[in-house]
């Protein structure tokens, strides 16, 4: 069989039905992503509900969510009580691009894993390029290494 709809997982969310994820059979069930459904759940059209699917789904469902990636049923019943119980439209929410970090943060995390972000951010900005160089000279990175960094 195939996958499960989008339209009959949205309404089963709204609906609050919690026996959804039982009632579709082992290869749906197999095919059934939870990341996908959770995107689309948590937006609405509805301005009045809009806030409340965006912090339920965020609140219930994201939290932890890769520590119950092997606990779909859990995470539906979790997800299904972010519903309304009156049916709504869910549009896409494209996810955001990540974007990389600069070798040289990365590196200094590793270097001072009690630094914050911003406490990075401030140690570059008083630094030159020379100076943090010969620190990881100093850290014995190898030429190849530093060259990679920076």
């Amino acid at each position: 069989m195939s996958s499960v709809s989008l339209k009959d997982v949205c309404l089963a969310i709204d609906k609050r039905n919690k026996t959804f994820y039982n009632s579709i059979d082992t290869e749906q069930q197999k095919k059934f992503s939870i990341w996908l459904y959770m995107r689309y759940a948590s937006s609405v059209n509805d301005p009045i509900f809009r806030d409340h699917y965006l912090e339920m789904v965020n609140d219930l469902v994201n939290v932890n969510f890769n520590d119950l990636t092997k606990h779909k049923e859990l995470q539906w019943l979790l997800m299904s009580v972010c519903g309304i119980g009156k049916k709504q439209f869910h549009p896409w929410i494209k996810p955001g691009k990540r974007k990389e970090k600069p070798k040289i943060k990365t590196w200094l995390a590793k270097a001072f894993l009690n630094l914050k972000d911003s406490e990075l951010d401030t140690l570059i900005e008083l630094n030159t390029i020379d100076e943090l160089k010969d620190y990881a000279t100093q850290q014995g990175l190898t030429d190849k290494e530093i060259e990679r960094i920076f």
